[in-house]
């Protein structure tokens, strides 16, 4: 994630709202502002907009406020707006003022119920980040901020269920412990509702022990899988990413069983796997070590289809940083 001031960042100044109360309660020990602030930076994860509340402290109602102050302080561009509070709803409507033009250039408005106010500043702030992502074309601000690649490795154990004939009336859905690694490289990278898109590509190692069902004898499978990930991952900001990918790959199994009747018998088996998943991924300190949960569906191709579900715990950490060498200064 990019951190830190990005000095090419569009400012927007900001007004405390005007708060219009109805509900006879006080709305004092909330900070509605620094709310809007924390949301915009959520769907900002680039840096790109700085909202900075003003230092007059004064509360701007109109059009005719926001222009002048505006013009006495040099401000390009000045959020202002009001906060009405009743008892089953609450809303906001923000006006930005754009001090070239001497005039409004976009009106915000969120509404939630009551018990939901929570989200009306984070519907505020997305709608917001997204019209000035749209009107500034701000996605084409970031070449020289983007951020560096990574090598990122991580251990995954999860269990594998077994959900269709005729494999789950041989086997029981078992345990598996994985390791992969994932390349990430500055180039390319994408805006996506003001957020970072990127590629990654890596290897994939996985190893599970499965046992029999109880109508077939005894036996242990060592399965072995090795494959190639490639994703798509979307940082929401520098503490939520979420990924989403494709892994070809080729398992082998390893049968023990012993008979009732007869000799231990083994065998020796192998098939070209593809598997899909879905990853949340949640970095509790904005640093390189992460922790997610992963959802993947594998279809083995042997003579009958063999399709399973892991759920896996990912526990990552990016021990690489780096920069292409025709990556902008």
């Amino acid at each position: 994630m990019v951190s830190g001031v990005n000095l090419n960042a569009l400012q927007v100044f900001c007004s405390d709202l005007k708060i219009d109360n109805h509900t006879g309660l006080d709305s004092d020990d909330r900070d509605f502002s620094k709310e809007l602030k924390e949301a915009v930076g959520i769907y900002d994860a680039l840096n790109n907009i700085q909202l900075r509340k003003i230092d007059s402290g004064k509360v701007i109602a109109s059009l005719i406020d926001a222009g002048s102050l505006a013009m006495r302080e040099s401000y390009d561009y000045l959020l202002y707006g009001t906060l009405t509070l009743r008892q089953d709803w609450h809303e906001v409507r923000l006006s930005l003022y754009e001090r070239e033009s001497d005039s409004v250039i976009a009106v915000i408005y969120s509404k939630s119920d009551a018990g939901l106010s929570s989200l009306l500043m984070d519907e505020a702030g997305r709608k917001l980040v997204g019209y000035l992502y749209d009107r500034f074309a701000i996605e084409k601000r970031r070449i020289k901020d983007k951020s560096p690649g990574y090598i990122e490795l991580s251990i995954n154990p999860g269990y594998r269920g077994i959900f269709f004939e005729p494999w789950n009336e041989i086997m029981m859905g078992y345990f598996h412990f994985g390791m992969s690694g994932f390349v990430a490289l500055s180039e390319p990278r994408f805006c996506f509702n003001g957020h970072e898109m990127y590629p990654r590509f890596g290897l994939s190692l996985d190893y599970g022990l499965a046992g029999n069902q109880s109508t077939v004898e005894n036996f242990f499978s060592h399965s072995f899988m090795i494959s190639i990930p490639l994703d798509l991952s979307l940082d929401l900001n520098a503490h939520h990413s979420l990924r989403l990918g494709v892994a070809p790959g080729y398992q082998i199994d390893y049968l023990v069983q012993s008979r009732k009747y007869g000799d231990e018998y083994t065998s020796t088996s192998g098939a070209f796997v593809l598997s899909a998943f879905f990853t949340y991924g949640y970095n509790p300190v904005a640093g390189n070590l992460s922790i997610g949960l992963i959802n993947a569906l594998d279809f083995a191709f042997y003579d009958d289809l063999l399709i399973s579900y892991k759920p896996s715990i990912s526990i990552s950490y990016k021990v690489v940083h780096f920069k292409e060498k025709n990556d902008e200064k």
